[in-house]
């Protein structure tokens, strides 16, 4: 089921993935712009507490969650992400079937979508 980290409702453009692969390519031109708008969505698998930790940090030390304006988490320990996070003024919704999971939804990296925890759910805006 999913879990309501933080209320309130978003829009933006969708950007994520696997957090283990996206610290591949962190700081190169190949990874994907955050500005103000970004909903992010990260996901990963069969990780130890210790490595989920140290990839949160790092979105934290770089500045992410100071420019998102939506957080969507698959199904990783979501308790690290909110001690590492802290308090935030952005929805988060956790527990996600995205990638790694059965079920497994599908969704359109770069596309508008609304994210709203309150109602726990995450909108596709285009066609």
């Amino acid at each position: 089921a999913l879990v309501t980290l933080h209320p309130g409702a978003a829009t933006g453009t969708l950007i994520g993935g696997n957090l283990n692969t996206m610290q591949g390519i962190w700081g190169t031109k190949y990874f994907p712009e955050i500005t103000d708008g970004t909903i992010l969505m990260i996901e990963d698998s069969l990780k130890d507490a210790a490595t989920v930790e140290r990839s949160f940090s790092l979105l934290k030390c770089a500045g992410i969650f100071e420019r998102i304006s939506g957080l969507i988490l698959g199904r990783q320990p979501y308790e690290i992400l909110q001690e590492v996070m802290g308090d935030v003024d952005f929805p988060v919704l956790a527990e996600f079937d995205c990638c790694h999971t059965h079920p497994m939804l599908t969704v359109p990296i770069g596309a508008k979508v609304r994210l709203d925890a309150d109602a726990q759910t995450v909108t596709l805006l285009e066609e």
